[in-house]
């Protein structure tokens, strides 16, 4: 049984996405269900998830998940958010990010 849908077929999402209003945050060592909050160690083998590693991993993969997820929301569902607000947000998001991750905005 499969849980989630591949990284490779989660990106093309983006694609069709509004140009100018898109972004894509593919975190290296996570999963679509890992941002569910998804327990991966010790996840029985009849799942097939695209990710393993250790409980202290998975401990680490959840904290950058709220640190980069929570400004996006924050900026994203605040009510009279500025242009300015929204280019700050977009400037600093990588720097929460490790090198093996991937943001792509336009």
């Amino acid at each position: 049984m499969r849980l989630g849908i591949e990284p490779a077929k989660r990106k093309l999402v983006y694609q069709g996405l509004p140009p100018g209003k898109r972004e894509q945050l593919v975190l290296a060592n996570a999963d679509h269900m890992s941002f569910a909050g998804e327990k991966l160690f010790n996840t029985p083998l009849k799942y097939s998830r695209d990710v393993t590693h250790t409980a202290e991993q998975e401990g680490k993969i959840w904290e950058k998940i709220s640190r980069v997820t929570t400004p996006f929301w924050l900026t994203h569902l605040r009510k009279n958010v500025s242009a300015t607000d929204v280019k700050r947000y977009k400037e600093n998001l990588p720097s929460g990010l490790d090198k093996e991750d991937e943001y792509t905005v336009d």
